[in-house]
């Protein structure tokens, strides 16, 4: 999801940027004002390279579904001129608008949470896993944090809509396992409501049950009332077992457009074929 300065952007008197004409105009906004605040040259961070490994993906993978386009669909790989449209975005904010450093494509994984953290950064892309990372950097308790940061799905592209990834851990049973019934069982336990309100209050987390977000209290568990609002725009990434290769085509990708190592047209042509390749193996 995009986190985004809430206080900066009130004092600005800037709207939360629902498309990516209204991203464009609140960081070019931000970014002449940023000496008042203390930011950096860049007010807009995400991990924009093949290293960022699975964070690239879950980051920037909505600004393809933003504009109605796909990675793979019913293990065919869909990557087309959308896919041409969300590159030359993410290369324009780079190197056109100048609202994000070039440095995206060396980023580790957790740099963007990091400036955001340092308020040296007002607008960045990440998960709603981060919330205490970036607590335990900034040292805001939940009053301050609730007061300066805001959480929106990844803004619409032209003829799109707002929309964000949704992840987090799954549980399995191993065909080898030796007493499955038991497993089923501890793995109900687990589950169970409960027991999912007491860890979701305890570290923060999103129940995946909406039944346990209606009983949470919501001056209490705020944030996991909020993200659950964004959870209303969320899809799931494509399954397949290839995933895991199909995701790395897919960061090598942006990192092709962002570096300008080569056009995005042709940088979505050889993902494309790439991953083509991946899936009829």
């Amino acid at each position: 999801m995009l986190w985004y300065r809430k206080d900066w952007f009130t004092e600005e008197g800037l709207s939360p940027p629902c498309t990516w004409e209204d991203l464009v105009r609140a960081a070019t906004h931000l970014k002449t004002h940023r000496k008042q605040y203390g930011f950096g040259e860049y007010p807009v961070a995400f991990c924009g390279e093949i290293q960022g490994r699975e964070t690239t993906t879950f980051a920037l993978l909505p600004f393809l579904w933003s504009v109605g386009g796909e990675l793979i669909v019913d293990q065919q790989v869909r990557l087309n001129s959308r896919a041409v449209q969300i590159l030359k975005f993410l290369t324009d904010l780079v190197h056109i608008h100048q609202l994000v450093s070039p440095q995206v494509v060396e980023f580790s994984w957790d740099e963007p949470r990091r400036l955001f953290a340092a308020g040296e950064a007002a607008i960045v892309l990440g998960g709603s896993y981060e919330k205490q990372a970036i607590q335990a950097v900034s040292r805001w308790d939940e009053e301050t944090f609730n007061a300066r940061v805001g959480m929106l799905p990844i803004p619409a592209g032209p003829g799109g809509s707002a929309v964000t990834a949704v992840g987090g851990m799954i549980y399995a049973v191993f065909r080898q396992t030796m007493f499955p019934e038991i497993a089923v069982e501890f793995l109900k336990v687990l589950a169970s409501p409960g027991l999912m309100k007491w860890f979701c209050e305890q570290t923060g987390r999103v129940p995946s049950r909406r039944s346990v977000v209606t009983s949470m209290e919501t001056a209490r568990c705020y944030f996991q009332c909020e993200v659950q609002k964004i959870l209303e725009h969320a899809r799931s990434r494509p399954v397949s077992p290839h995933y895991a290769k199909v995701s790395t085509q897919f960061r090598l990708m942006v990192e092709n457009a962002i570096t300008r190592r080569m056009p995005a047209t042709e940088a979505v042509r050889r993902a494309r074929d790439n991953i083509a390749a991946i899936l009829i193996d």
